[in-house]
Order: structure tokens, then sequence, then C-alpha cells
């Protein structure tokens, strides 16, 4: 096996001869990185990782082992951690074990045939961490999909903007060092989930900018709440239920406090009302440009850093190609650009949402039975 193909392993220890040593018992079977403090073994984990296994020395100054690896655990929780520790210290190694900080604990003189079981393990381990992990989040990301798709042939309305909000959130999202971003995007794809028990006529006002009386405020106010509440009874996505819950909440004396220190559904929400309002001045006239620009004087509204990672974001109209066409030419990922009705006048999709696959399948059917009006006007990115 080449070098480049092994696995990495990270070892800290205060003894430069120690970690020599480790190097040439393993460095056939391993990629071997050392560092001779805790504090350099972070600095390590951030510089070369992520570890699928990090072992540590017990006894070091400054940091011991059991400091150093719940760091480790603190920083990247998939990496499994290993323990290496004197007779005299095992009540400390115990005392980690129960605490869940390590993986493994292992006595000096470690035998170097027992060291390549217990890191050929812990390497197996971390790869089923992450494939569950990968498995569950594109599972839970595809069930999504399929929910929002029959939904948005249920009510168009409410879910025209879903491809637009998604597409705002995950540029933030990807400008920022936090965990879980998969849960930003799928409160973004679900943040008008709510809007299904608000009638069409209301929706309709909302995104033609009209405005809305009273009681139809009151009313199209209160799917957020809906939203969080139907949503949380999904497994696993409580926080995402509350990023939607917050989707209208302010900045006030918030905004100029780091984006690290908002909580994640707090983020969440803020990402989802940026990527509304957004959408919303765009679709009143506004460039994005200007739209950017309205929105970063807003203090009490916005927070500052998060309006700023939308710099750079391009405006798709510079590349768009508009064409009327019949429903057996539409592919999916096509945007539609104007309503979608029956030959009755029932609306079937309105303008702005993306064709899925399972719009592309009802509209083809629609089409074969010559019930809708045709052709229609699509957008080609």
């Amino acid at each position: 096996m080449s070098r480049e193909n092994l696995d990495k392993v990270l070892f800290v220890d205060d003894e430069p001869n120690i970690l020599s040593g480790l190097k040439r018992q393993l460095r056939s079977k391993f990629l071997v990185y050392t560092a001779e403090s805790g504090e350099a073994g972070l600095d390590v984990l951030q510089q070369e990782g992520p570890f699928p296994v990090v072992v540590s020395d017990m006894r070091m100054p400054e940091m011991n082992g059991a400091v150093f690896l719940t760091k480790v655990k603190e920083t990247q929780p998939s990496t499994m951690r290993v323990l290496l520790t004197g007779h005299t210290d095992i009540d400390a190694a115990i005392a980690a074990i129960n605490e869940g900080e390590i993986f493994r604990f292992l006595l000096k003189p470690c035998p170097t045939e027992l060291l390549v079981k217990t890191l050929s393990a812990a390497v197996e381990q971390n790869r089923l961490l992450r494939v569950e992990k990968e498995l569950l989040e594109k599972t839970l990301q595809g069930s999504i999909k399929v929910l929002t798709d029959i939904l948005s042939l249920v009510n168009p309305l409410a879910f025209s903007r879903s491809s637009k909000i998604r597409q705002y959130v995950k540029h933030i999202a990807a400008k920022l060092d936090v965990p879980g971003k998969w849960q930003y995007e799928l409160a973004a794809m679900l943040s008008q989930i709510g809007c299904v028990t608000v009638p069409a006529d209301i929706l309709s006002k909302v995104y033609a900018c009209q405005v809305l009386s009273g009681g139809e405020q009151e009313l199209f106010d209160s799917h957020p709440g809906i939203g969080k509440d139907l949503i949380a009874k999904i497994p696993r996505l409580k926080t995402v239920a509350h990023m939607i819950q917050q989707q209208k909440s302010s900045m006030i004396g918030l905004s100029s406090n780091p984006v690290s220190t908002l909580k994640p559904d707090m983020l969440g929400g803020q990402m989802l009302k940026i990527a509304l309002d957004l959408d919303s001045k765009m679709a009143s006239g506004l460039t994005l440009k200007t739209a950017i620009e309205e929105m970063r004087g807003q203090p009490d509204n916005y927070h500052s850093d998060l309006i700023g990672m939308l710099a750079d974001l391009k405006d798709d109209k510079v590349e768009e190609t508009r064409k009327s066409i019949f429903a057996k030419e539409l592919t999916a990922s096509m945007l539609i650009d104007q309503d979608i009705v029956t030959t009755n006048g029932a609306l079937i999709v309105s303008r702005g949402q993306e064709v899925t696959e399972a719009m592309l399948i009802r509209l083809q059917m629609m089409s074969e039975n010559e019930a809708l009006q045709e052709p229609f006007r699509v957008i080609i990115k």
C-alpha cells in the first residue's frame, strides 16, 4: 500500500524519543504525525486534520492527556481517542473512559502488535461512524426532498420559493465554520411547510408584495410556528424545527455579536430571514446588489456579517435563457417563469419554482391528457 493510502494517526507525547520510536514501529502501517504537547497536538489537528485516531500520553506538563483528548472530542467528535498511561495513572484512565472521552487506554510499555491492533480497531470504528453519519444525513435529506416535492404539487404557491431560498442559505452556510451545515439547508427546504394551512389567495398576495389585512397578516405570520410543530415530530430535526420557527426573528441587540456566539436555531432562523427577505426584495423589482445593500443598512433586522457573506453571490439572471416550451420538453432543474395552469384555469405550478422529478412526471402526464395550457415559459440556466 502506498503511503498516500495509509490511515493518519496523531501521537502526542512530551518525550521525543518515544515519538521517534513510534514512527519507526508504525511507518509501514500508518501515516504517523507527532506532537510534543497538547497545544501542539491541537495545532496539528487543525492544520492536518481530520485524523481517524489520536493517541495521547497521560502525563504531560501544562495539559495532561485526559484534558487534551477532551478538547479533541470538542473539535473533532468523530476522531477516536486512545490514552497511553503508566500503571500509576490507571484510575485517571478509568475515569476518562467512564466520562466517554476515550475509545481505549493502553498501558506503557505497549507491545507493537497490541498497538497496531488497537489503532486498526479505532480506524474501523471511525469509518463506521462516518459512514453511518453520511447515510443518516443523506437518507434524511432524500426523504425531506421527496416530502417537499409532494407538498409542492399540493400547494405550489407555498413552495415556489424553496429552490431560491435554499441556494441563498447554502451560499451563506458554505462560508461558516459551523458543524451540521446540512441542518441549515434542510431548514430552508422546509421553511414554508407551515403555509399548507394558509389559503392560496393570501399567499398570492404575499408573493405579489401586496398589503394584507390584519387578519390575513396574522394568519400568514402563524406559519413558522405551525411548521415548527410539524417538523419537530421528525427524529433529529428539533433544531431544524426551531430554525423554521425563528425565520422572522430580528437581530435587535445581537447584530454586533460574533456569528459564532449565536445558537444554531437562532443562526438558522436569521439565515432564513435573510434569504426570504432578499427574495421578496428582488421579487419587488430590486436588483440583487441593491437588495443586499438595503439589507446591510438594517442591523436590527439582519446580522451584518451574514449579509456580508452574500457580497459575492451571483445574480442568476445574467446567465438565464427564457424559452416557451411544451411539457414534453421539460427537464429537471429548469425554472418555471410563468404560472402553469390547467385548461380550466386551475394553478398547477407557480412561477419561480424549480422543476423536480415529481413535477416533471405530473406535468407530462397532464399534457398527454391535454389538460394543460401550453406552451409556457421557463428559464434555462
